[in-house]
């Protein structure tokens, strides 16, 4: 059973309820990452949207476990995610330069030019006594082959860690590295968020009916002062839009929201999210059932199909009030399009697209398919994913756009003026 703000002290699985984890310790990301219980049903794989890591702080647990979720632990101490990170930390991979594998080449010249040296002396020199000219070769193939090169090199290197360490409190576990750093000239440093904005914002979308583009929404954030003058909120514009392009923004998705009212999930699809209106269902529920800002209607998810980098896509099944099982799915432009029926693509989606991103906005495509509404809930969760984002139609594109703070323009001009 996970309890709520501990560190979690092993890596396991969540088999039932579901998690808010905060893993900046691992991964220097601050925002929390919600984790669910893997899918009920026979062939369900593990995915890291199931699975906790050790030292990470859970911050929100729910399930049907006295109100908490339950793992199953998969490692312990050093084999966990932290102990590996330490382990790597600790005795770091050895890093083979390509001084290092030419030395074997420089030595092999060297002896060629001792072995020339010797023969030289021996056949053209008169010293007066042979063993003056071989303690000559001697000093010759010693001086070619310095047995103390290594060594040398060695001992600079460690004096080199021991100055950093006493005049900068610099710690170097590797010191065969500090030449390398001595070559570099100039070093950047970047940070999400330093130049840009924290998150993305939803600013348009652009449905398509009959196979064509309709007029784009624009679904920027409308300013405090024009919403005291009339001015249309974002809810109120996606209330007016088409009815699944409101599906799709409301469900989605796998944003879980906290007892405090915070959603927490992928910035992309939290900007769906509050733009759409729609309330996500109390902490703790047992479906995931969403309602209309006006509370007239509701969407019941019976089954969410999270992010793959493979496919490009992620999507959802929902019921609505109808009985309609509808397959929802979102994605790059380009994976949509191939999932789409070509009679549901515009013939001019490729360009419209391509503008749009030259624009600076990154774009979604976003398609649906009805599903034979007498099907259960256990039957849509055995369904293969492959044949759920097959034959879709296209429902528009989701623009969306990371704004530039506006202290950026005044921070990079002071960098260049040094």
């Amino acid at each position: 059973m996970i309890e709520e703000q501990e560190h979690l002290p092993c890596d396991g699985y969540i088999v039932d309820g579901a998690v808010v984890a905060n893993e900046s310790m691992l991964t220097g990301e601050p925002l929390p990452v919600p984790k669910v219980a893997v899918e009920k049903y026979d062939g369900a794989k593990f995915t890291a949207k199931n699975m906790v890591y050790a030292g990470t702080l859970c911050m929100q647990s729910t399930g049907s476990h006295l109100g908490h979720a339950v793992m199953v632990v998969t490692a312990t101490g050093g084999l966990t995610t932290k102990g590996q990170l330490v382990r790597m930390v600790m005795f770091p991979q050895s890093v083979r330069f390509k001084y290092d594998d030419q030395l074997p080449i420089v030595y092999g010249i060297m002896f060629a030019y001792a072995i020339l040296l010797s023969v030289l002396y021996f056949v053209l020199t008169d010293m007066g006594d042979w063993i003056v000219t071989v303690m000559q070769v001697l000093v010759s193939v010693l001086q070619s082959l310095n047995p103390m090169l290594p060594v040398a090199m060695v001992m600079g290197q460690t004096v080199a860690a021991k100055r950093l360490r006493n005049h900068h409190k610099i710690f170097c576990l590797q010191p065969e590295r500090i030449p390398v750093a001595g070559k570099i000239s100039v070093m950047v440093f970047d940070k999400t968020g330093t130049i840009t904005k924290d998150g993305m914002e939803l600013s348009g979308a652009v449905p398509v009916e009959d196979g064509t583009f309709s007029t784009r929404i624009d679904l920027s954030r409308t300013p405090e002062g024009d919403k005291l003058c009339g001015s249309m909120s974002v809810s109120d514009k996606v209330a007016k839009s088409p009815l699944l392009l409101q599906y799709g923004l409301a469900a989605c998705h796998t944003v879980t929201s906290m007892r405090s009212g915070r959603l927490v999930g992928n910035q992309v699809e939290v900007a769906m999210v509050e733009a759409s209106g729609w309330a996500l269902p109390e902490v703790g529920s047992a479906e995931m059932v969403l309602t209309s800002p006006d509370g007239s209607s509701q969407l019941r998810v019976v089954r969410q199909l999270e992010f793959e980098h493979t496919r490009m896509t992620s999507g959802c099944v929902v019921r609505d009030e109808e009985g309609r099982l509808i397959v929802i799915i979102k994605g790059s432009y380009e994976r949509v399009q191939a999932g789409c029926k070509a009679s549901a693509v515009p013939r001019d989606y490729v360009e419209v697209c391509e503008g749009l991103s030259s624009g600076n906005f990154y774009v979604l495509g976003m398609g649906y398919k009805l599903l034979d509404s007498g099907l259960d809930d256990g039957a849509v969760l055995k369904m293969a994913r492959d044949e759920l984002e097959r034959g879709l139609s296209l429902v528009g594109l989701l623009l969306f756009k990371n704004e530039v703070k506006p202290d950026s323009a005044l921070a990079i001009n002071m960098l260049r003026e040094g």
